[in-house]
């Protein structure tokens, strides 16, 4: 097992300490402890928290400890800083991120036995020369970590929960009964270009190079013996729906980077946007001309005409807002945001990080409406990096998985109900 340790600078581990914002220690800890009470009595000791942490890493200067380090951390200041989603975690220069054969072929060439025992391959991954990463089997860290956030945060707020064992000084980690393949990161500033995409680079290379597919995944939880097997009904209700947006809502729910799914879910309502621009089309024909024009040559090349130049009144942005004027209502979702802590906040209210997120707006319907198509758009928009595009949208400089993460549940929720709702308007 990598020692994770080893990798990490020193230097780059105080200044990324320093960076830790104390609000989203304080947001996080909203929306994971359900008891109020409870979230009052911990609050008032949120910020104070990462201050501290922050004080004593400044104070060690250059005499900083890894393992002095990490024993004034505890297991939510893991969940809030260092891990990113359910797949990878950073510290300082070092990231780390699961990775798992695509197909039984690359599987059985990663995975084999030495003397009777299971045992990973490995990878060394260079760039330009350089070695600055591995492939093969998780580190102590990720082990450590990800094991750690498996608990609830009522479960956990603990001070005195220390994550070493003070005879042995090295990290309490579980031993898995799998082994876990991960991708190791640690001199990104050799990369010249981002994180996310060398890691596309690096699986390109696998697969061209190697013969070997991998794809990235989460984080599975171990099974909890104390917990049983669901024994329930669902109820299927049939939707007339086209094949190609359920393949691209159902394709979201497969592991893969936040910008794939954000565009998956998007793809499946931008499908029904030719659908909603033909049917406005129609009701216009329909107060223009007569049926009986239809027999009427010098008509039907007006028809033609009108046709032609109303679709070309419609773009992109419009599209979204036809379509959503027959999905969204605002009960519905103001309901849905009001459903878990700190959601309505997040949609509605300026972030400090993100402050060009255009906010959704609850005053009205229409201007819920108009409020989502900016935000959908702006997202979508700097995801494409749609810089020549005609479509004014809002440049999103901020933008990151976070971000994505924490917008895709209203996307989710606005494509599955397109398909239930547009699959029942009128084909083309």
């Amino acid at each position: 097992m990598l020692q994770a340790e080893k990798y990490i600078d020193l230097d780059e581990l105080s200044k990324w300490t320093q960076s830790w914002n104390e609000q989203l220690y304080m947001d996080y800890f909203e929306s994971q402890i359900q008891d109020r009470l409870k979230r009052l009595k911990v609050r008032s000791s949120m910020e104070e928290n990462i201050v501290k942490i922050k004080k004593l890493c400044l104070d060690m200067g250059e005499s900083i400890n890894f393992h002095a380090f990490i024993s004034l951390m505890n297991r939510i200041v893991f969940n809030c800083y260092f891990k990113i989603g359910n797949s990878a975690l950073q510290i300082a220069n070092y990231y780390e991120e699961i990775l798992v054969p695509a197909d039984q072929t690359t599987r059985n060439r990663m995975f084999g036995y030495r003397s009777g025992r299971r045992a990973s391959g490995q990878l060394k991954v260079c760039f330009q020369g350089m070695e600055i990463g591995q492939l093969g089997e998780q580190s102590d860290m990720f082990h450590l970590i990800f094991d750690a956030c498996f608990n609830t945060e009522d479960e956990l707020f603990d001070e005195a929960d220390v994550l070493f064992d003070d005879s042995a000084q090295n990290p309490l980690v579980s031993s898995g009964e799998d082994i876990l393949l991960t991708l190791k990161i640690w001199k990104p500033e050799l990369l010249e270009q981002n994180r996310d995409r060398f890691v596309d680079l690096f699986l390109f290379h696998c697969s061209t190079k190697l013969g070997l597919n991998f794809k990235r995944a989460s984080f599975e939880t171990p099974l909890d013996r104390r917990s049983e097997p669901i024994d329930e009904d669902i109820q299927i209700r049939p939707i007339q729906a086209e094949s190609l947006p359920m393949l691209y809502f159902n394709s979201a729910s497969h592991n893969l980077p936040p910008q794939i799914v954000y565009m998956s879910y998007y793809h499946a309502i931008s499908y029904f946007f030719e659908r909603a621009v033909y049917l406005i089309i129609r009701e216009k024909m329909q107060s223009m001309f007569d049926l009986d024009d239809t027999d009427d040559n010098r008509q039907l090349r007006r028809m033609a005409k009108a046709v032609n130049t109303l679709r070309e009144r419609f773009n992109e942005k419009e599209a979204l807002e036809l379509v959503l004027k027959r999905v969204v209502k605002l009960e519905t979702l103001v309901r849905w945001l009001d459903a878990k802590p700190g959601r309505k906040r997040w949609y509605t209210q300026p972030q400090e990080f993100y402050k060009e997120v255009p906010l959704v707006s609850v005053t009205s319907e229409k201007e819920l409406i108009r409020s989502l198509v900016e935000r959908i758009y702006a997202l979508k928009g700097t995801i494409e990096e749609a810089f020549d595009k005609r479509d004014s949208f809002v440049w999103i400089q901020s933008m990151d998985e976070s971000l994505l993460q924490r917008d895709i549940p209203l996307l989710k929720l606005l494509a599955a109900r397109t398909i239930e709702i547009w699959s029942l308007a009128e084909p083309l």
